[in-house]
């Protein structure tokens, strides 16, 4: 570790990972290169409750499984200054890189884009154990590691004979049939070698794959506001038509892929759901870059995610060209039960007019209403365009 200035400070993992203190936000630099991945502590585990860590194989599953106070803004997360909460993103990288980059021991969403950024920039350890951590993680058959792995196009790095020694591990193609949006993201070889072994699954897969031969058109949508509107829920409904009651919140960004057909049209959705905190919205100008529309959610419960509007449309107008149309459609959000409504529906249309919005919906993730209506909505939209 070594200060460099008042506003900086440097810790050097090895020659290809370097993390730095500046302006009071942790940096992290792959090969002298600012590496733009969201990243924050996430567990708070007391000492005399590391026996529940007994049958937790990863940290993926100790955030579905454990203490949350790290999220929302929670308690220990307000507390922490930004030069403990460096150090902890120092001691937690240095670990991971003393263990042979085991992508258990950090975050997912953070350890898989890391250890490829370290590979593409020639870290010879990276590359000793880039495919190993994919085909081991695979392995472990946690669905949401393995969907992660699917969807974001990592089969794509194993050869046919490392795919095939995996093949058999149980809930695998299971889990590959029913979480894949995208089959482009599948080996055409492993697409087919599916489809033959498991008869029972083809009709499945066949629902799945009669947009998949091409699209009339591909659209970046971006899904928005603040914390705990449950853009997440809203979705995972979509993806998959289930409810995920306990839905952590997003840290930073999260990417999936949907194909549908609109009016006819095979259409290519790749969702961006952003988390609603407001120390992840910096993320926001990066990534809807691209965009061809999007969401815009708020909890009809709570009065201030609605107030937030103006706060989230300038973010997005910055980056967002006049000349080139981007339909919002605003999308009021049905809490969970117990809590009233405090938002009519008039009151939100007029907002979103207004705001010169381009539609507006309520929508259930509990019971379904209206989530493939406000999608579909959007996607229409944006092929009128």
């Amino acid at each position: 570790m070594k200060r460099i200035g008042k506003d900086l400070v440097e810790f050097k993992v090895n020659k290809y990972l370097v993390l730095k203190l500046e302006n009071r936000r942790t940096n992290i630099y792959v090969n002298r290169k600012l590496f733009n991945q969201c990243k924050f502590l996430l567990l708070n585990i007391p000492v005399d409750k590391t026996h529940e860590l007994n049958d937790i194989d990863s940290i993926d599953e100790a955030a579905e499984k454990l203490d949350s106070s790290m999220e929302r803004g929670g308690e220990y997360q307000n507390k922490l200054t930004p030069e403990t909460e460096f150090w902890g993103h120092c001691s937690n990288l240095q670990a991971w890189y003393e263990n042979g980059y085991d992508t258990r021991i950090i975050h997912r969403n953070l350890a898989f884009p890391l250890l490829k950024a370290l590979f593409e920039a020639g870290d010879p350890q990276s590359r000793k154990v880039f495919k190993e951590e994919i085909a081991v993680r695979l392995e472990s058959g946690y669905p949401s590691v393995v969907i992660y792995i699917i969807n974001q196009g990592y089969l794509k790095f194993l050869s046919h004979r490392e795919l095939k020694t995996i093949l058999d591990t149980p809930n695998l193609v299971a889990n590959i049939i029913k979480y894949t949006e995208d089959f482009s993201n599948i080996p055409k070889w492993l697409y087919k070698k599916i489809k033959k072994q498991n008869p029972d699954l083809r009709k499945s897969i066949r629902k799945k794959v009669e947009v998949r031969g091409y699209y009339d058109a591909t659209f970046k949508i971006v899904v928005f506001g603040d914390e705990g509107v449950e853009k997440t829920a809203l979705t995972q409904r979509f993806l998959t038509n289930l409810f995920v009651s306990d839905s952590k919140m997003t840290i930073g960004v999260d990417f999936e892929v949907k194909s549908l057909i609109v009016d006819n049209f095979r259409v290519k959705l790749q969702i961006w759901d952003f988390g609603g905190e407001e120390r992840f919205r910096f993320l926001l100008p990066t990534y809807v870059r691209g965009a061809r529309g999007g969401l815009f959610l708020y909890d009809i419960s709570r009065r201030s995610t609605l107030a937030h509007i103006g706060d989230w449309l300038s973010i997005l107008k910055k980056e967002m060209s006049p000349e080139v149309p981007f339909p919002i459609i605003v999308v009021g959000m049905h809490p969970e039960s117990g809590r009233d409504r405090k938002i009519l529906a008039e009151e939100g249309i007029r907002i979103a007019l207004s705001n010169n919005t381009d539609g507006f919906i309520e929508c259930s993730p509990r019971t379904g209403e209206n989530v493939e209506e406000a999608f579909e909505a959007l996607t229409r939209l944006m092929l009128q365009i």
